[in-house]
């Protein structure tokens, strides 16, 4: 992976930051020394993996505008919206669906919606998929 743009690590800051005080614990962070790094989720590695008081994991990306209408976005969106808790985890989470939170750019809300659209996953929003999006 290639060294993340300053605008997205601000994003990738504000999310953990949001979510911290939020009371999620962040367990691993792409390209963040401070943690460690994410293990592939599928194809791909998320930005940020966190659990919830109840032990659900929760998978989160950050996109600026320059990320949201790559294939690899594409691709991530689709895998990330797809996981499903192993079997292994504590009971009350097992085979649950993984939360998938995408961070954008307030600016950026409707190329999302949009994109999200065109991938057949605008169902999913409050379901699986959460958007959040921060206001420079």
């Amino acid at each position: 992976m290639q060294n993340p743009s300053a605008e997205h690590q601000k994003l990738v800051n504000e999310a953990i930051n949001f979510f911290t005080q939020n009371g999620f614990i962040i367990l691993e962070v792409d390209n963040n020394p401070q943690f460690p790094t994410p293990n592939q989720h599928g194809k791909y590695r998320p930005d940020i993996v966190m659990k919830s008081a109840d032990e659900l994991l929760h998978i989160v990306e950050a996109k600026t505008s320059n990320d949201l209408y790559s294939l690899t976005t594409k691709e991530e969106f689709l895998n990330f919206s797809n996981r499903i808790m192993s079997s292994n985890s504590p009971i009350l989470v097992a085979n649950k669906p993984v939360p998938f939170h995408i961070i954008v750019y307030k600016i950026d809300l409707q190329k999302l919606n949009n994109i999200l659209r065109e991938l057949n996953l605008l169902y999913l929003i409050n379901t699986r998929i959460f958007v959040h999006w921060y206001e420079e």
